[in-house]
């Protein structure tokens, strides 16, 4: 009954979910369609013996069930998914393809929507779209591919005079921040096979002031900082290196004793958007110390990784072993929220971010390469 209920429901689904809406999930389920059922995530779920194995099957799961129910490149699922998974394909193969066909489906209704239509977090998705295809190309077709070329041109088609895009303050990390979606598209036009080469002299200076923005100092928040950062890996040129220093500095400065990072220490609670955001982080009982978790612990590790930091680097070290420590049963890994209780959907980033981590380090544990998810 509940099946039929959802399934009436998605036929009324737009094309991208408002950010107040929730997509028509079982209370008891993060995501759960047909085969798949994922629990839904909370702090006490039981900490499991490390598999990489089963959290490929978590990135896998979460986002063939996001694009088959919720329907939109949302930041914080499908958009990571093709985003990061596509950078683990050297290691583990290419990400689903039923899931990049979807990116150019919705590239697609992108072309049908009205200028107007392009408010709020939209560009953001449209942003990730482009970003998807990019490094799918780069990691598995290794050639520009038409409709990547289409996605990158309709992100600067809607870029704004500052050479940022529109966002809502509201869904920290992921869609709250405008520096976070230039960082985003900066890397999608950087690591697209031959783009920049080939782009005309007008998306040149359209490129160039989104560069011109990311250098001006835009950045709210130490989090910000960190997404330049690795996004400075394929565009060296967006960061001094005194700036990279000091950031590889800051990255290093914020681990915890216990080896993570903790998302909440990259920015003060006022940073993270409007609403009674503050005021919620501000109640949260380890509010002065908050603990590691798996989104910025990942995150950390990749950029430290992209930026030539081995694995014998002590705090790197110190980084995986808590990854390998503290992952739960599901094959995902714990980040709270920053928004609500309800779904803590940012434990999807908040395992992509580790999973890279461990395979670009090595750290694979019981993969068997030629498995599939």
């Amino acid at each position: 009954m509940l099946e039929d209920m959802a399934k009436r429901f998605l036929l009324v689904i737009p094309l991208a979910l408002s950010a107040q809406q929730s997509p028509p999930f079982e209370p008891d389920f993060q995501y759960r369609h047909g085969a798949i059922a994922v629990p839904k995530a909370h702090a006490a779920e039981p900490v499991s013996a490390y598999s990489f194995q089963r959290g490929l099957e978590y990135l896998e799961n979460g986002a063939l069930v996001w694009v088959r129910q919720a329907k939109c490149v949302s930041c914080h699922t499908a958009g990571t998914y093709l985003l990061v998974r596509s950078q683990m394909a050297a290691a583990v193969g290419p990400p689903s393809r039923e899931v990049r066909d979807f990116f150019v489906s919705t590239l697609d209704r992108y072309d049908q929507q009205k200028p107007e239509w392009f408010t709020g977090f939209r560009p953001q998705q449209v942003v990730y779209t482009a970003a998807g295809l990019a490094e799918y190309d780069a990691h598995v077709t290794k050639t520009l591919l038409p409709e990547t070329d289409r996605a990158i041109r309709k992100v600067l088609s809607l870029q704004t005079e500052a050479g940022d895009w529109t966002n809502d303050t509201c869904w920290p990390p992921l869609e709250s921040s405008r520096f976070h979606g230039a960082a985003i598209a900066a890397r999608a036009i950087a690591v697209a096979p031959g783009w920049k080469d080939s782009a005309s002299a007008e998306l040149q200076a359209r490129v160039e002031k989104l560069h011109g923005y990311l250098r001006s100092g835009a950045a709210q928040h130490d989090y910000d900082r960190v997404l330049l950062l690795w996004t400075a890996a394929v565009e060296p040129s967006l960061m001094t290196a005194t700036a990279k220093s000091a950031t590889l500095k800051l990255i290093r400065g914020k681990q915890r004793p216990e080896g993570g990072w903790s998302m909440r220490a990259f920015a003060t609670s006022k940073q993270w958007g409007d609403g009674k955001r503050a005021e919620r982080i501000d109640a949260e009982p380890d509010v002065s110390d908050p603990v590691s978790d798996g989104h910025m612990t990942g995150l950390a590790l990749v950029v430290l990784q992209a930026h030539g930091i081995p694995a014998t680097d002590l705090a790197v070290r110190r980084g995986l072993d808590w990854l390998v420590r503290n992952q739960r049963e599901s094959g995902r890994w714990w980040t709270k929220s920053l928004n609500t209780d309800k779904w803590n959907f940012i434990t999807y980033s908040g395992s992509a971010y580790p999973m890279l981590a461990l395979a670009r380090y090595g750290r694979m544990g019981d993969w068997v390469r030629g498995s599939r998810p």
